[in-house]
């Protein structure tokens, strides 16, 4: 939209009931998702200042050796409006991300919105991409988007050390 301005569209509260219901099965997979992507520091309970103290005991650390140490943050700017649903899907499949709420979490993402402004609704907008406000599946959205270039990063950069905190990805190396 002009201006800058982004619509911002909210789940239904019987998706969000359904989901909390069944909490327990998502809580599974997010253990065994942790095996795999230790680099994901978005824990419950958990908040960026973790990943901030951690990285600046680092530095303090390496300075005391005398190393330089060096970190670039990335902060993916809209990053929960540009997730491709076509290439979720199939991360979803490969970390083992249950099925039935990868469907429903689909569906409700991708099914038609409409702008309400002051009272008046704009035609039905098809949706391709991007997680709605509201949703308690976002997060495991978000990692599983990043999920393949995290990976990349740690296997092929062993000096490298990458922490993802859901759209904020610092990447550091020292010597």
């Amino acid at each position: 939209l002009d201006g800058g301005l982004r619509p911002i569209t909210l789940v239904a509260s019987i998706y969000r009931l359904w989901l909390k219901a069944r909490w327990d099965h998502l809580t599974h997979w997010e253990m065994s998702y942790k095996e795999q992507a230790f680099w994901d520091t978005a824990l419950r309970g958990s908040s960026a200042l973790r990943g901030t103290m951690r990285r600046a005991l680092g530095d303090e650390l390496a300075k005391a050796k005398g190393e330089v140490a060096l970190t670039v943050f990335f902060d993916q700017e809209k990053f929960y409006d540009h997730m491709m649903w076509e290439d979720l899907v199939v991360k979803a499949s490969d970390l083992g991300y249950p099925p039935r709420f990868l469907a429903i979490g689909a569906q409700v993402h991708l099914a038609p919105a409409q702008i309400r402004l002051h009272g008046a609704l704009g035609p039905l907008i098809r949706v391709v991409r991007g997680a709605r406000a509201g949703c308690g599946q976002a997060l495991q959205f978000a990692r599983m988007t990043l999920y393949n270039a995290a990976r990349d990063i740690y296997q092929r950069h062993v000096k490298v050390s990458i922490w993802t905190h859901v759209d904020d990805t610092p990447l550091r190396t020292q010597d």
